[in-house]
């Protein structure tokens, strides 16, 4: 299938082609000295599937190296391995482990450590008003501890410290904003250890709530957040841990929500969209960033392509290759789709780019009936060490995970 672009700027050119040439690593916690695995997305891959034991809810993750599945099942707040399936017979998933937690939690806030060992999330703040502390689930135990208890259960409006946007950074440490009631001044936090948090910087300039979820750590120093304010452009941060130093890197001028989908050594892939009604996946858009310049390409064009049926696509989730040569994304036309693109096609925007159809759920003996599998718009995609691509779907009336492997690359 051939997808034609609308022209970029020469600016997207010039980006484009420093792309080509940059060194790429994974910005989830990985190993940046490890030889990224080549992938050939022009290979028709196989999928599997393993069905957890119930409808996940919202919220569900897979661990950085896609190995593991957090999601709320029956039991409570559950974990099982991504790679095994439902028995039939009981319903139940293999190892399927739960903990209960009380509180309700905010699907935004999940983020797995870098060896898969530990899980933190915050409470749910912005609609049920409790106040959010941060919370780390130690997954071979499967207990939780409060790490930032300060008393309050639920008044946190008025006098919680509101504990927003954790992340973890290579050495284990947690860094999260901080927020002294919702009209209250912003600060940067590390919690290390056992202790108590230190403040890092204090966020001037920035909204008390502005903080989008996640902020993603580049390096052992540095991390990356994004600004999301009610009016006004997006706006993406670096901040300097050892110095506590914001630089303002890129703005965004696209209105909505926006997330930081995948980093790698000099470059960012964002995605922003924009909520129309019930519809969370309106107007989704995929900028990629050259950190050293804060210039911008738009992977897809603000209002879409068409295919060759003159249909309008939107894509969903997006990631880079592990050798960063490609950015794969879902819901190429349909929800059921796996769609690619080279950066050296993006290089070709002005004329044209082609969109690679790596692969449509549907084609799989699953769906013999007609059944739609639809991927998630909430979990990111991940990549195992091996090359495999793993994501969150829909699949008739249960939640599963897909694996798709492209065999040995040339």
């Amino acid at each position: 299938m051939r997808l034609r672009f609308a022209p970029h700027s020469a600016t997207a050119l010039a980006l484009a082609a420093a792309v080509l040439t940059a060194s790429c690593s994974n910005g989830d916690d990985a190993d940046s000295t490890a030889e990224p695995v080549a992938v050939d997305i022009t290979a028709d891959p196989t999928v599997t599937f393993g069905d957890l034991a119930t409808d996940t809810g919202p919220g569900a993750q897979l661990s950085p190296d896609g190995s593991i599945v957090f999601y709320q099942g029956g039991g409570g707040i559950c974990i099982a391995p991504a790679d095994l399936a439902t028995d039939p017979t009981t319903e139940s998933a293999t190892d399927e482990r739960c903990a209960t937690f009380d509180a309700g939690f905010d699907p935004r806030s999940i983020r797995f450590s870098a060896d898969g060992g530990q899980l933190l999330l915050t409470e749910e703040f912005f609609r049920s008003r409790r106040d959010p502390d941060i919370w780390v689930l130690d997954i071979e135990a499967m207990t939780f501890v409060n790490r930032t208890d300060d008393g309050v259960a639920r008044d946190g409006v008025d006098n919680g410290d509101l504990d927003l946007a954790a992340t973890w950074m290579p050495d284990g440490s947690i860094v999260f904003v901080r927020v002294d009631g919702i009209d209250g001044d912003s600060r940067l936090m590390r919690l290390s250890g056992s202790g108590e948090p230190d403040e890092v910087s204090a966020l001037s300039g920035v909204g008390p709530l502005d903080i989008a979820f996640p902020m993603v750590p580049i390096g052992d120093t540095e991390l990356l957040a994004l600004t999301t304010p009610n009016r006004g452009p997006v706006e993406l941060l670096r901040i300097d841990l050892e110095t506590g130093d914001l630089t303002a890197v890129a703005t965004i001028d696209k209105m909505g929500t926006a997330r930081i989908s995948d980093v790698r050594d000099g470059m960012v892939l964002l995605q922003s969209e924009v909520v129309v009604g019930n519809r969370r996946d309106d107007l989704t858009s995929h900028v990629l960033i050259d950190l050293a310049t804060g210039r911008q390409l738009d992977v897809f064009p603000a209002d879409g392509f068409t295919d060759e049926a003159g249909r309008t696509i939107q894509p969903g989730v997006a990631t880079f290759t592990p050798d960063g040569s490609a950015i794969v994304f879902t819901r190429l036309g349909s929800e059921s789709k796996i769609g690619a693109i080279t950066l050296e096609a993006l290089l070709a925007g002005p004329v044209a780019s082609d969109i690679a159809d790596v692969m449509d759920l549907t084609d799989s003996d699953r769906f013999s009936d007609g059944a739609l599998p639809w991927f998630s718009l909430d979990s990111p995609l991940r990549w195992t060490a091996d090359g495999r691509l793993v994501g969150l779907v829909r699949l008739d009336d249960v939640d599963a995970v897909a694996t798709l492997d492209f065999g040995a690359a040339p």
